[in-house]
């Protein structure tokens, strides 16, 4: 990566992102539910974190997150996306970031902000991969602890003020398309003279597509745009993300939409609509929509199942993925205006939502202009230049010799951990090793524990109960301190 040289304050070090934290990859659990069962903890992958919990997994076979810790998407088109704020079973395109003696959320906030940089230079022919060694050498100016923590303040403070203003305006362009939507409902579901009620099989007729065989490489990557639901986002297509060969057309139920066909989804995120301002292909989610009447131009078309969206969405139907049947689609009755309003209704749409259209691009432009202060101000804060400095700050050069032996212990406790687990008959016996190593025989408590040995906590607990049921682990509540404390055994020892 190419990085403009600055200077970074004097107690600040110059290190990079694999010298200071270890990653531990998520994996799919030997049991995984639709539904929470017991011992379960839900299963936590991308639209975990953003929209909800569809599945849940075994405690025991996964690998077990807290809300504090950083995530970031290690598979798939978003790959080097960060996240946090869930308790879990660590999916398995997934990575937690594991940080020794280091502000998490300053971490956290500088990954972020190089989410374009990882993104952009993944690795992988199909589904592209996190570079582990592209990670791993990213350079990152590392400040005092304490500075980081008054960073992360500077920066939250800041974000505040910034967040507010974007729910604002996404509250007003929310407001906006409401308003879009009143309209339609006002100039569509009419009952005046002169409309009639139509079901729409009574005017439309629909052609579903198909996907080409993903093992037949000879079919992808060609010059013939092949139309799926992420490509539905606008009133018209010009241009898809994948592209189909001819071959991939003469072998599949693929199916070619001419421009100023209608496309409509109808599985995935149905309702959506579109109009097609090339020659696309389309996927089995899409139908193509004919009209049975030529006088009903592309446009007075489009509007018409905008306006009834609602109902296609309550019409839906599945579990994990939404869709409407033909048999259903068909069935919805809609208002039709006689043959002269259509054009009227359609011009009134148009002078409607240009002026809602301007009103929108002023405040996406406004949103970005947030996105885009959000970057400055990290910018600022991963040079120095957020803050004043303190000298008395204890210098990022001892503390990342510190963070050098957390790592070393960390990673010689997992080693220590996979040979327990590795030891069926004896699981415990590497443990109680590692607690005399640390403790002999002297008191101490759960939490540590905890500060010395890191494994999940459901191991941890699991091993522990197996030392105080074999009485290699003498355990008493303490009234001073009000918690409850641990000895070796002397007997245990002598064996």
């Amino acid at each position: 990566m190419n990085n403009n040289v600055h200077i970074i304050p004097e107690n600040w070090i110059q290190t990079s992102v694999g010298e200071i934290v270890l990653y531990t990859k998520g994996r799919k659990p030997d049991v995984l539910k639709e539904k929470a069962f017991k011992d379960s903890t839900p299963y936590l992958d991308i639209n975990a974190f953003e929209k909800r919990v569809e599945k849940y997994a075994d405690k025991e076979t996964s690998i077990l997150i807290k809300e504090d810790d950083i995530v970031i998407v290690w598979d798939g088109s978003r790959s080097g996306l960060v996240l946090k704020g869930k308790n879990g079973a660590l999916g398995s395109t997934l990575t937690r970031i594991n940080t020794f003696l280091i502000n998490k959320t300053f971490i956290f906030y500088f990954l972020f902000s190089k989410y374009e940089y990882l993104n952009k230079n993944t690795k992988g022919i199909g589904i592209p991969h996190i570079n582990p060694l592209l990670l791993d050498k990213l350079e990152i100016a590392l400040p005092p602890l304490e500075e980081q923590d008054r960073i992360v303040e500077k920066i939250e403070e800041l974000f505040s003020e910034l967040n507010k203003a974007e729910e604002t305006l996404k509250y007003e362009l929310q407001r906006l398309k409401i308003y879009e939507l009143s309209v339609l409902n006002k100039l569509f579901r009419k009952d005046t003279d002169g409309w009639k009620i139509f079901k729409i099989e009574d005017l439309f007729e629909f052609i579903g597509g198909g996907t080409p065989s993903k093992k037949q490489k000879q079919f992808w990557n060609g010059n013939i745009n092949w139309a799926t639901v992420k490509d539905i986002n606008t009133k018209y297509i010009n241009k898809t993300i994948d592209k189909i060969t001819e071959d991939g057309v003469l072998n599949s139920s693929v199916k070619i939409a001419n421009k100023g066909d209608i496309l409509l989804v109808t599985r995935i995120s149905p309702g959506k609509v579109t109009i097609s301002n090339i020659e696309v292909a389309i996927n089995q989610d899409l139908k193509i929509v004919l009209s049975k009447h030529k006088e009903y131009n592309p446009e007075f078309i489009y509007h018409l199942f905008c306006a009834y969206y609602k109902d296609i969405i309550e019409l839906s139907s599945g579990t994990t993925v939404q869709g409407i049947n033909l048999s259903q689609l068909n069935n919805i009755q809609v208002s039709i205006p006689p043959i002269g309003k259509c054009h009227e209704i359609v011009h009134e749409i148009d002078r409607i939502y240009s002026l809602t259209g301007n009103l929108s691009k002023e405040i996406e432009i406004s949103l970005k202009r947030i996105e885009t202060q959000r970057y400055a101000i990290l910018k600022k804060a991963y040079r120095g230049q957020l803050i004043s400095q303190k000298p008395k700050d204890e210098p990022a050069s001892e503390l990342l010799i510190r963070i050098n032996e957390e790592k070393k212990l960390y990673l010689l406790n997992q080693k220590n951990m996979a040979q327990v687990k590795s030891k069926t008959k004896q699981p415990t016996k590497k443990l109680i090793e590692i607690l005399f190593q640390k403790f002999s025989y002297d008191r101490f408590t759960y939490e540590d524990i905890k500060d010395t040995i890191f494994i999940p906590y459901d191991d941890l607990k699991n091993q522990l109960f197996s030392l105080l049921e074999s009485n290699a682990l003498n355990m008493t509540f303490d009234k001073e301190i009000h918690k409850i404390v641990y000895n070796i055994s002397h007997e245990n020892k002598k064996n």
